[in-house]
């Protein structure tokens, strides 16, 4: 895979989650490379992408969209909440290519973020 296929299936995986959960979203360009290992001893490079949401929502509605979907698709996912003066929701996915997700849903915002599967430099 090159960083090129990487970064157009990390966008796919973006898409449907946004189909999934509706809403109006922005897209950040943070295309920055980031070094990774793609083995012991090989040098790859992973890129970024981030979007937010600033509709309100029902958090847990939305979470449990997400969850349903990446566990369909068979990523391997955990979660976490964060207490503040709002519940933060948040979903972690890892896709079998090896990019990593993450959904946040409050009650007035969401974000969806992730880092593309490490390829080869």
């Amino acid at each position: 895979m090159t960083i090129d296929e990487a970064e157009q299936s990390l966008e796919t995986s973006l898409n449907d989650v946004v189909s999934v959960v509706g809403g109006t979203w922005e897209t950040f360009d943070v295309s920055l490379e980031r070094n990774c290992e793609v083995s012991p001893g090989v040098a790859g490079v992973r890129n970024a992408a981030y979007r937010t949401s600033a509709d309100p929502v029902v958090a847990q509605e939305k979470v449990d969209l997400v969850t349903a979907h990446w566990t369909e698709l068979g990523y391997e996912l955990s979660e976490r909440t964060d207490e503040a003066d709002v519940s933060v929701l948040r979903v972690f996915a890892t896709t079998p290519d090896g990019a990593e997700l993450q959904f946040t849903a409050s009650s007035n915002a969401m974000t969806l973020d992730g880092l593309t599967a490490c390829v080869p430099k």
